[in-house]
C-alpha cells in the first residue's frame, strides 16, 4: 500500500528514513524554523496493508517506530552500502598509493579481535 503523507525531519533524519523505509518520493516543502532544525517534506511510503491508509503530518520517529520492523529488515543492506562505498572510496586512494588491500585488512583484523565473523566481499 501506499499513503501520500507529510513528514517533519531534519535533513539528516529523512536521509536515513529513505534509506530504511521504501519512500517512494519525497520533496522538502517548507522550513519549520523550529529548535530542532527540521522540514517539512512531502512523502509517497510505500507500506504493508496491515497499517492501513496513513493521512495526515507525522514526525519520522513516530513513523520509525510504526515500522520499526522494516527498518530492521532494511537496516542490513543499507549497512552493507554505506560501508561499501566508504571502503571504494578509501580502496581508490590507497590503490594511487600502491596499498588497495590493507584498508580491509586492517578492518578484518579489527573485526576479528572483537569475536565478529567476517566474509571478505572483494570486488
Amino acid at each position: 500500500m501506499e499513503s501520500d503523507i507529510k513528514v517533519k525531519a531534519t535533513s539528516d533524519q529523512m536521509a536515513v528514513f529513505r534509506n530504511l523505509y521504501c519512500v517512494k518520493l519525497y520533496e522538502r516543502i517548507k522550513w519549520l524554523d523550529d529548535s530542532k532544525r527540521r522540514w517539512l517534506y512531502k512523502v509517497t511510503l510505500r507500506h504493508a496493508d496491515s497499517a492501513g491508509e496513513l493521512h495526515g503530518t507525522y514526525t519520522v520517529e513516530t513513523l520509525m517506530k510504526k515500522f520499526s520492523e522494516d527498518a530492521y529488515t532494511n537496516l542490513p543492506c543499507y549497512i552493507a552500502g554505506v560501508v561499501k562505498g566508504l571502503m571504494t572510496d578509501v580502496q581508490s586512494v590507497l590503490s594511487v598509493l600502491g596499498d588497495k588491500r590493507m584498508v580491509t585488512d586492517v578492518i578484518n583484523d579489527a573485526l576479528q579481535k572483537k569475536g565478529v565473523n567476517v566474509k571478505v566481499c572483494n570486488d
